[in-house]
């Protein structure tokens, strides 16, 4: 039978030469084609069943055999300042930074956090435009700015949890509170292990 292949190509970090691999990889194993996801995942799809374990083996020489497709390691995030000229905030950068802090906690001690807390979305949008889909992940982050006291604006972010997609599922999470830019972070972790 025929099978499709989602392959977690972390937007941020992705070379060209990856995705040239990605390319190859399609038309040696699959039909050619390419589709992208709104989760910020490539599928190959029309992938032979038999071609499945040389596929992964290519995937893991271009060093993109990622297995945590739709965990908690899985953060999406727009483009955010570095790419957007509408964005508030450096969502990819924060992205990278949870991961950094969940991955803390993704040990082979802790029973693999990522596997234990299953599929979890967490989506980070850098304006309130909801280019990275904030509003309907388990945890969502919108950026923006606040004046402090001093006078001087700085990057915050708006926290929601609760929020989900699917056919009589679909939710607008629920707004937790706004943090600064630099305890976003360790506040989403903290959230993701009293879920877990």
């Amino acid at each position: 039978g025929l099978r499709s292949a989602l392959v977690q190509l972390p937007l941020g970090d992705i070379t060209s030469g990856q995705m040239r691999a990605v390319a190859r990889m399609s038309r040696q194993f699959g039909n050619g084609t390419m589709r992208p996801t709104n989760d910020q995942n490539i599928v190959l799809p029309c992938i032979p069943e038999a071609a499945l374990p040389a596929l992964h083996g290519a995937l893991v020489e271009s060093d993109l055999a990622n297995p945590d497709v739709g965990t908690v390691n899985d953060v999406v995030s727009c483009p955010g300042m570095d790419y957007c000229s509408l964005a508030i905030t450096r969502s990819m950068g924060m992205a990278e930074r949870i991961r950094a802090h969940l991955l803390e906690d993704d040990t082979e001690e802790n029973d693999g956090f990522a596997a234990r807390l299953g599929r979890f979305g967490i989506k980070i949008s850098g304006c309130p435009n909801s280019c990275g889909q904030h509003h309907i992940g388990d945890i969502g982050l919108t950026g923006h700015s606040v004046t402090g006291e001093d006078g001087v604006q700085r990057p915050y972010y708006s926290i929601l949890v609760g929020g989900s997609v699917g056919e009589g599922r679909g939710r607008v999470g629920t707004r937790l509170g706004r943090y600064p830019e630099e305890d976003a972070p360790a506040a989403v972790a903290a959230l993701a292990r009293h879920y877990a």
